[in-house]
């Protein structure tokens, strides 16, 4: 009786503290990037979207770096061309478990604003 009331509560712990570890991050909204320009003169490109990940194996033991906002939020902008702003920035974070790791991203997603590309004719 003992060891089975054991195994429950070490069950229970390990089920509480690895759910815990996935629901640490929250959505956020920011209105737009820095730009130190005239913004009257950008024009909507479309939406940007990005993501940055980071693997785990055996769903504890990180690889490589951790997922960084910063350059979610850099390959957003790379994302369209020209683009010089980003505004209406969502940034969230996701977690995709597979069978033996488990894969953390940040996600970016907003409007791009930019000068289109000039066309000349001569």
């Amino acid at each position: 009786m003992l060891v089975s009331t054991f195994h429950r509560c070490f069950v229970a712990v390990c089920i509480l503290l690895l759910s815990a570890c996935s629901t640490g991050y929250h959505g956020s909204f920011v209105e737009r990037s820095f730009y130190q320009g005239d913004i009257t003169g950008l024009n909507l490109l479309g939406p940007a979207q990005a993501e940055h990940c980071q693997s785990y194996a055996l769903y504890l033991f990180p690889l490589k770096h951790s997922p960084s906002t910063q350059l979610a939020i850099k390959q957003a902008k790379r994302s369209q061309p020209n683009t010089v702003m980003l505004a209406d920035i969502s940034i969230s974070d996701t977690t995709h478990w597979k069978i033996g790791y488990a894969k953390k991203c940040i996600n970016v997603t907003a409007d791009a604003y930019g000068k289109p590309p000039s066309t000349s004719n001569g």
